[in-house]
């Protein structure tokens, strides 16, 4: 009886040599995992650059690879002829790969537009196509909007070619100024920083405020630091000081009275006197004020009041008396004085 319990590993090796044997037949790279992987072979890019674009094609199929085509202006390559490729000519591929293909348009050109008056953005653009360089200018004006095309080289309708030049000058719209700081200042010193900025005063505005001395600026609007075009007015907000009050009513009131009850408003006192006959009743008391009672004023602000005085006693009179003696012996001269209230 013949044994056969040796043949299998035999036969298994067969196989996978004759597996092996079909792989690299199969294989244009003699690389086994070009075959499992479904790779073609290596090779050359060939060069297609300045070939007429069906020509280029079938050299393109014939190396086995597939293509695209995009377009573009070309000043030296004439229209339908490849201006380059990606891959460049020589570069390693595989067959199957594809290649771009970048085709003439032809020589590049394209009108001036008329665009003074007009957005830049929307006049450039066939300019851009056309390979036709852009030089911009911004310049600031008063009365252009920003992005609006102000002035412009060359004229309109004149053809420019890809690799020239278009000027354009544009507006950034009205300069721009930062507000300067006035807090703190007079309304002339606040005035003056803000015309030294290209910036105008607007409105002083008074506004009750009891921290800021009077007359001195709180703030401005748009406020400091903002930036706002030139010329642009800034609004100041000065302080009038704390807040009006109401006056009391002091007529009848003693003076003492009268200014203790002002000082607690932060009013100040301005005091006349009005002599009155001896034994009026109304001397040592307030006869008039002006604010009257129940209008209004700022604390710092006086408040005049008229009192009732006695009228003062009248002036001393002196009388001197000088008596002059001759003797044997000389001249003796004596004298006195007698000083009397006035009137008697």
């Amino acid at each position: 009886m013949i044994r056969v319990r040796g043949l299998w590993p035999f036969l298994a090796t067969v196989t996978v040599l004759a597996v092996l044997i079909g792989l690299f037949g199969f294989s244009a790279s003699l690389n086994p995992i070009d075959v499992l992987l479904g790779r073609g072979r290596q090779i050359s890019a060939p060069n297609l650059t300045g070939m007429p674009l069906p020509r280029a094609r079938v050299e393109a199929e014939r190396a086995g690879l597939k293509y695209t085509t995009r377009n573009a202006f070309s000043l030296s390559v004439q229209r339908g002829s490849v201006i380059r490729q990606d891959p460049p000519a020589g570069a390693t591929v595989r067959v199957g790969d594809s290649i771009e293909l970048t085709v003439s348009k032809g020589e590049n050109s394209a009108p001036m537009p008329d665009a003074v008056g007009k957005e830049l953005k929307v006049v450039r653009k066939p300019l851009d196509d056309a390979s036709i360089n852009v030089v911009v200018e911004r310049v600031y004006s008063e009365t252009v909007a920003n992005g609006i095309v102000t002035a412009q080289s060359p004229n309109p309708g004149v053809v420019l070619r890809g690799g020239e030049t278009a000027k354009f000058q544009v507006s950034r719209g009205p300069e721009k100024r930062p507000v300067p700081e006035t807090g703190g200042l007079s309304p002339e010193g606040a005035g003056f920083l803000i015309g030294k900025a290209g910036l105008k005063l607007g409105e002083v505005i008074l506004v009750d405020n009891p921290l800021v001395p009077p007359g001195a600026v709180i703030d401005s609007s748009p406020s400091a630091g903002s930036v706002v075009a030139k010329n642009s007015e800034v609004n100041l907000n000065v302080s009038a000081g704390p807040a009006a009050v109401a006056v009391p009513p002091l007529v009848g009131a003693t003076r003492e009275a009268a200014l203790t009850a002002l000082a607690e408003l932060g009013l100040k006192a301005q005091v006349t006197v009005r002599v009155l006959p001896d034994g009026d009743p109304t001397i040592g008391t307030v006869l008039e004020q002006a604010p009257t009672a129940e209008e209004t004023a700022r604390p710092t602000q006086s408040v005049t009041i008229v009192v009732g005085a006695k009228a003062p006693p009248p002036p001393s009179t002196t009388t001197t008396t000088t008596t002059t003696t001759t003797t044997p012996t000389g001249t003796t001269t004596t004298g006195s004085t007698t000083t009397r209230p006035g009137g008697r």
